[in-house]
């Protein structure tokens, strides 16, 4: 019972989105293994900040593997409990291991869809999303997209509404953009956001109006916003939230013909996040590029290009 409750209380930390549950988990892994109770190891497997705010995190071996041993204590065959987590650990691996990450997720929701239920292919679908985010996986992105959205209008879990709709937006995005849906998507989402009233639910949708701000031109406006998000991630302590808003600044500057007031920090070409290394650096070459500062940008590239 101590066991259960002590569980209870990292998944209560997770959703509230307080980042350390991953480490006070850990101390307690040893006490779920010990308590041989298949039930306690499942729930402890499946305490997560869900959705996308969790899978641009490094995976955590220690939760991967108490995931695997949910996996080996549940059997093969299908259920509910296996889809999910499957799913878990699709998120797990995140970008850092995109493959793993894309295997995993493909047979969590092809068990979700074989099962049926509307609740488990959402829950699953908010965990495997960000792995069918590389553009080699674009028609399963839409897919799963197109199966999921006609689910999350219905009645349900709140939590899970708020973090569908996060990837369908994301979805959208990453298409010819209409901004008649990705409004109505994004209102979807600060309705639910205001209803739950926590920082962990309203981040993204603040997110989205910045970059919707400063895409179509609006750039005080979605500075202001930026700004906003970023305090609202911080208040939440989310691990994306700075990087995130680096983004947002990088493409403000862009716009703004102010690149120099970016591009002449060095702490610029750092990464905020280990799994984000890549990406971020060669972003930094690109825009010196842009900004005619050629010889930099090639040093840059000599050194980080992949």
């Amino acid at each position: 019972q101590v066991v259960a409750e002590e569980v209870l209380d990292h998944r209560a930390q997770a959703y509230a989105g307080d980042q350390t549950y991953k480490q006070t988990l850990r101390g307690a892994t040893s006490d779920v293994l010990a308590a041989g109770d298949v039930d306690i190891l499942v729930q402890a497997a499946l305490v997560r900040t869900p959705g996308s705010i969790s899978s641009p995190s490094d995976p955590d071996p220690h939760q991967v593997e108490l995931i695997e041993r949910a996996l080996d204590a549940v059997g093969t065959g299908d259920s509910p409990t296996r889809a999910r987590l499957l799913a878990a650990l699709a998120d797990e691996y995140g970008l850092a291991e995109s493959s793993l990450a894309a295997r995993r997720a493909t047979e969590a929701m092809e068990m979700a869809e074989r099962l049926g239920d509307p609740d488990v292919i959402v829950a699953v679908y908010i965990e495997c999303a960000a792995a069918s985010q590389p553009p080699d996986r674009a028609q399963q992105r839409r897919a799963w997209a197109a199966r999921v959205e006609p689910l999350i209008f219905g009645p349900g879990n709140v939590s899970a509404r708020v973090f569908a709709l996060n990837h369908l937006v994301e979805n959208a995005v990453q298409d010819d953009l209409d901004w008649a849906q990705f409004d109505r998507l994004v209102s979807e989402m600060e309705r639910w956001a205001d209803a739950v009233d926590l920082d962990l639910y309203r981040w993204e949708p603040q997110l989205f109006r910045a970059w919707q701000a400063i895409t179509r031109g609006s750039l005080d406006e979605g500075d202001r916003l930026a700004h906003r998000a970023l305090e609202t991630g911080l208040r939440a302590d989310l691990p994306p939230a700075f990087a995130s808003y680096g983004a947002q600044l990088m493409m403000h500057r862009l716009f703004s013909g102010r690149l120099d007031e970016i591009l002449s920090e060095t702490e610029v070409v750092d990464p905020p996040m280990a799994s984000l290394a890549i990406g971020w650096r060669l972003s930094v070459v690109w825009l010196h590029c842009l900004n005619g500062s050629l010889d930099q940008a090639e040093r840059l590239f000599s050194l980080y290009a992949p």
